[in-house]
């Protein structure tokens, strides 16, 4: 009688696996091809759109001017020197105090990953 009902359970703890699996497996099924629907129907609009529009509104694309070495000199420097003001220093290197440190979230303050805290 004991072996009957392992074989029961066995079979019914297989019989729920499977069903939980194969409707997993469906719902990746259902959302696959809905998405690639919605994909298709945004295309075929985007081409309709496309194709409606009047010659008069499709405007050419203008050639893109060269800028001057000195001007890019000039928007790099601007960059380089807007980025050192607004924002902080990248650091290159993390240095880990050792020591009598009893609460391991104190680490974070001193290592500068939970700054939250002190901009107050």
């Amino acid at each position: 009688m004991n072996g009957n009902v392992i074989q029961n359970g066995a079979v019914i703890a297989f019989s729920g696996l499977l069903i939980v699996f194969t409707g997993l497996i469906l719902i990746e099924i259902v959302l696959f091809v809905f998405n690639k629907l919605v994909g298709a129907s945004a295309k075929r609009r985007a081409l309709k759109d496309y194709f409606e529009k009047e010659a008069d509104e499709i405007v050419p694309a203008t050639p893109v001017a060269d800028i001057p070495e000195d001007d890019l000199i000039a928007i790099a420097t601007a960059i380089e020197c807007y980025r050192k003001i607004h924002f902080d220093a990248l650091q290159s290197e993390i240095t880990f105090v050792h020591g009598g440190q009893h609460n391991v979230w104190k680490v974070g303050y001193k290592v500068g990953q939970r700054l939250s805290g002190l901009r107050k």
